[in-house]
């Protein structure tokens, strides 16, 4: 998952495309190679050497955040129930943050969680719809926060996001999200 978090198995295969190409174009000949496939190793080569730029400045620094936020310590243990629509796994499924205590307390958090599963079946591996989860990160400027449940890191997919109790257009929001008649 941190590999996927980083970008760079996209950009390795972008640019394997393109020096496999290359090879052939260099040992056998450049008109061994027709025409089309020269010029999509050419387009690939550009995507590829802007997706390892965006590994190296953006990805691989998120990763190791990510790597961090998974061993901090004091983990703060809280309630979830999991929202995953398995029409749309790109989305990835959300975890509903509750206090520890209290039945019937309002959510103070969402954290959207990469789906664990390989591509063809993503919901696959994913934790129990209801539970305990173990948040461990840091909730400053960065807002990384890893779930640990039933002793496996669930990796986010984007920042931890509070959510005001107090506040009725947060709630709103998060309503929209759960399924069922409002």
């Amino acid at each position: 998952m941190l590999r996927r978090i980083s970008g760079i198995g996209r950009a390795s295969g972008l640019l394997g495309y393109t020096v496999v190409v290359a090879v052939v174009c260099a040992t056998m000949g450049a008109d061994s190679v027709p025409g089309a496939p020269r010029a999509l190793a050419v387009l690939t080569g550009i995507v590829g050497a802007y997706w390892i730029w965006r590994t190296f400045t953006s990805g691989i620094p998120a990763a190791r955040r990510t790597a961090r936020a998974a061993t901090a310590p004091e983990p703060r243990t809280r309630r979830y129930a999991l929202l995953f629509d398995v029409g749309d796994a790109a989305e990835g499924a959300l975890l509903v943050i509750f206090p520890a205590e209290g039945s019937d307390a309002l959510p103070e958090g969402l954290a959207r969680i990469v789906p664990p599963g390989p591509d063809k079946c993503p919901w696959a591996g994913l934790p129990a719809p209801t539970g305990t989860v173990e948040l461990r990160g840091w909730l400053d400027a960065e807002r990384v926060v890893v779930a640990w449940i039933e002793g496996r890191p669930y990796w986010p997919q984007d920042v931890y996001q509070d959510v005001d109790p107090s506040d009725p257009e947060a709630l709103e929001a998060v309503a929209e999200l759960l399924p069922g008649p409002m």
